[in-house]
C-alpha cells in the first residue's frame, strides 16, 4: 500500500493514491457495469442484479410488543414517516419513523402508499418506529418511505413476510 494517504475530516476520510479516490474508481466500475447490463450489452450471474442493487444490510435481531423475535435487515430511509397498526385502509397511527438507517423485518403488499416524493407502491415493511403512540410503536411503513426501490415493487434485500403475517 505505498503510496496510500488518508485526506479529509475524520468523519470523512477518503482514501487517494496518485491523486485519484480509489473509492471514485470503484464506484465508476460499478456504475459501468449497471448501465452495460441495463443495456444488455453484459449478462449478470442470477441473483447478481439484485444483490448489486440491494440497499440493505444485516441488522439486530428484534422483540416485537408481542415477544414475537425477528432477524432484521438495515436499510436507509430518505423521509420520516408514520408508522401504522396495518397495512389495510382501516390503519391507525402506532409511531413515526425518522429518516435514516432504520431496520425492518419484512415487506408485503397492502393498500396503496401514501406518495412520498413521487414514489408509489402498494408494498409495507414492518418495523418499530422511533416514536410510538401504539402497539410500542411496532407496525407497517409505506416503501416510499425507502430511499431505494422502484415504484410498485418490493424493497431490494428485504425478505418477504409469511403469507398469513399481519404484524
Amino acid at each position: 500500500m505505498s503510496g496510500l494517504r488518508f485526506s479529509g475530516s475524520p468523519a470523512r476520510i477518503r482514501a487517494t493514491t496518485g491523486g485519484r479516490s480509489r473509492i471514485r474508481r470503484a464506484l465508476g466500475a460499478v456504475a459501468t457495469t449497471a448501465l452495460l447490463a441495463a443495456a444488455g450489452a453484459i449478462t449478470l450471474p442470477a441473483g447478481a442484479a439484485q444483490a448489486a442493487g440491494s440497499s440493505c444490510g444485516g441488522g439486530p435481531t428484534v422483540r416485537d410488543y408481542q415477544g414475537r423475535t425477528f432477524s432484521t435487515r438495515t436499510c436507509p430511509t430518505w423521509t420520516s414517516a408514520h408508522v401504522l397498526d396495518t397495512r389495510w385502509p382501516t390503519a391507525g397511527l402506532s409511531g413515526e419513523l425518522y429518516a435514516g438507517n432504520n431496520w425492518v423485518v419484512c415487506q408485503a403488499i397492502g393498500r396503496e402508499n401514501p406518495e412520498l416524493g413521487g414514489g408509489k407502491n402498494n408494498y409495507w415493511l414492518y418495523t418499530q418506529g422511533d416514536v410510538a403512540y401504539d402497539q410500542q410503536g411496532w407496525g407497517w411503513v409505506p416503501a416510499t418511505a425507502m430511499s431505494y426501490g422502484v415504484n410498485w415493487g418490493r424493497i431490494p434485500g428485504v425478505p418477504d413476510c409469511a403469507p398469513d403475517f399481519q404484524g
